[in-house]
């Protein structure tokens, strides 16, 4: 069971993968050893979480073809309701599983940590680590699958392969660092520099970037996978903290603005107000904004 960070990376060490790979470059664990991820969920234990999903359940259920995430309406069952209204309740198995083994459509199932130990240790050893919150998805694809969507994420990424091969193709992405308020901008996938082509086997460990476009294929057999998405603290959330810490304790800064080219008076409120920011946007206020949100996590 992964409990730390460590556990996660082994045998590449927290400082290697920190200082060489974290927000920079891909990384592959490839360990050779189909039974690292124990207690893990594997086919049979997605099967049940499948079958239960035929009536309201706490995780939600997602096909996704090479396009994008399919019309719920196309494998969800819904109930009509007086005034013309739908209510969307479960699954409809039969549509879900012929989609699947025809190999039209991966699996993918969110919130899903409450039910196996394994996942919810696996959230903890990031939360820790990272001092912020993580979420998991577990993956299903069968033998032959269309390949995922070509997708970057605002989020750090770990995918963890549980069972089968997958073959990925890693680029970098039309954003380096990536905000959440800058998901889904266009991109072309012919004019992306590949940065990596990789294969992932049982057991193995696949990190990547925030920001950086991918897409897998099943190989041979059907794929089990987690992907494990986290989004650490960064400097610009630190500033906004400290802006907002000034702005409550300023009044200056709470004053309604008439500006033109012309207002001198306004030019002079600017400057008076700059010098407020260089006194007191300091090394000492980010750190201690950072103190509070590792507190408050």
């Amino acid at each position: 069971m992964i409990h730390t960070l460590s556990d996660l990376l082994s045998p590449c060490s927290d400082e290697s993968f920190l200082q060489d790979h974290f927000e920079q470059s891909v990384l592959l664990v490839n360990r050779s050893d189909s039974n690292f991820f124990h207690g893990f969920p594997l086919f049979d234990d997605v099967s049940v979480l499948l079958e239960k999903a035929v009536s309201p359940v706490a995780y939600t259920v997602v096909l996704e073809d090479d396009k994008g995430e399919l019309s719920p309406e196309r494998y969800i069952q819904s109930r009509s309701l007086p005034g013309h209204l739908k209510y969307k309740y479960g699954v409809d198995i039969d549509a879900l599983f012929r989609l699947y083994t025809e190999g039209s459509a991966n699996v993918m199932i969110r919130g899903i940590h409450q039910q196996f130990a394994g996942i919810d240790a696996l959230q903890r050893a990031l939360s820790d680590a990272f001092n912020c919150t993580c979420e998991t998805q577990l993956w299903l694809s069968a033998e032959g699958a269309v390949a995922t969507c070509p997708v970057y994420d605002t989020a750090q990424l770990f995918f963890l392969q549980l069972a089968g091969t997958r073959r990925w193709k890693i680029y970098r992405g039309p954003v380096d660092h990536p905000l959440s308020v800058q998901a889904n901008q266009p991109f072309r996938m012919d004019e992306l520099s590949l940065e990596s082509e990789c294969t992932t086997g049982p057991g193995d460990t696949l990190y990547i970037p925030a920001g950086f476009v991918y897409t897998s294929v099943a190989i041979n057999e059907q794929s089990v996978f987690v992907k494990a998405r986290f989004t650490p603290v960064n400097y610009l959330r630190l500033v906004l903290d400290v802006l907002k810490d000034i702005g409550l304790t300023t009044a200056a800064f709470r004053k309604t603005v008439f500006m033109s080219q012309q207002d001198s008076e306004a030019q002079e409120a600017i400057e008076q107000l700059s010098a407020v920011l260089d006194d007191r946007l300091t090394f000492e206020a980010i750190t201690d904004a950072f103190m509070r949100r590792r507190a408050a996590k």
